[in-house]
């Protein structure tokens, strides 16, 4: 089986989907120490002021020990605030509505600077009964194997995915880079189905070429992390439901000459769609009540010491 070779862009898990769609503003300053670079600080702020509107409309379960010990709705407390170990948002982000607002601020009295991320998105209810599936992105170093620490990967690790449902479904995997290009990961390009077909209860593990699932589908190629800067930053989308569904369109396969690895090899990449193109394709899934979506950021860095 050959390699897969392509450039994979740190882990935050965010389900995606929900009941009525709704438009608000978020906003979020984030103060950070001198070991978290800028970018990383504006991924963080970014994130933040996403839930930050998420929590305006719909509020945020707080618990503790897990009992509900505080309940915020648009922003208005319905019992005395406690010290909480854990939140629950009440809904969850579909997209963004504008592009995201910086501004950065110099050091404080204690030498820590801070950026201030403004932006408005798009949100929906949260439906709180879904099926609760099980996936996990793990790296391969060196015949070593363990689950990416905080979603960080280092540059030419080997990336595989481990994945089980209680349910039977469907599910397709896509990555969205940093070019804004949607990556087909799963199902296999030659998949005629369009599909990867899920069984209950069974344990998977996609992009280890030693590795069969056993179940007559085609196994998706490995797959090696490459970054063009000195950490880049990938969304990896897991989609599933029990009903058939199909994966996007795709506009770009093959070999990339301009792209090469450590040996000047051209680089095999995925099937892509632009991501304008893969939002209208995620858009047409919420026909699907019984969708789920959920999504890891990663980062790639070319030193894990930096």
């Amino acid at each position: 089986m050959r390699k897969l070779v392509f450039l994979l862009l740190a882990i935050i898990s965010i389900p995606v989907f929900a009941q009525k769609e709704k438009t608000e503003w978020g906003e979020y300053t984030y103060v950070y120490e001198d070991y978290i670079s800028e970018k990383q600080a504006k991924e963080t702020a970014l994130q933040r002021a996403r839930e930050q509107a998420i929590n305006n409309v719909f509020g945020t379960i707080l618990s503790r020990d897990g009992s509900i010990q505080v309940s915020t709705v648009n922003g208005i407390a319905q019992l005395s605030a406690f010290t909480v170990s854990d939140s629950e948002l009440l809904g969850e982000w579909l997209g963004d509505a504008s592009e995201p607002d910086y501004t950065c601020y110099d050091r404080d009295e204690n030498g820590r600077r801070a950026v201030k991320c403004k932006i408005k998105v798009r949100i929906r209810e949260r439906n709180r009964a879904k099926v609760q599936f099980d996936w996990h992105l793990w790296w391969s170093r060196k015949y070593e194997h363990a689950e990416a620490r905080d979603g960080v990967f280092a540059e030419e690790d080997d990336m595989f995915m481990t994945f089980r449902s209680p349910i039977d479904g469907y599910m397709v995997v896509y990555l969205v880079d940093e070019m804004h290009r949607a990556n087909l990961l799963i199902p296999h390009v030659d998949q005629t189905e369009g599909y990867y077909k899920i069984e209950h209860d069974e344990d998977y593990i996609f992009f280890k070429s030693e590795h069969d699932n056993q179940d007559n589908m085609i196994q998706p190629r490995e797959l090696v992390l490459f970054a063009e800067g000195q950490e880049e930053y990938n969304q990896v989308y897991v989609f599933f439901s029990p009903n058939k569904f199909h994966r996007g369109n795709w506009d770009f396969k093959g070999i990339n000459p301009d792209i090469v690895d450590a040996q000047g090899r051209a680089r095999e990449l995925p099937p892509q769609m632009s991501e304008k193109a893969f939002r209208k394709w995620m858009h047409g899934l919420r026909t699907d009540k019984d969708m789920q979506i959920e999504k890891k950021i990663i980062v790639i860095k070319k030193n894990l010491d930096d």
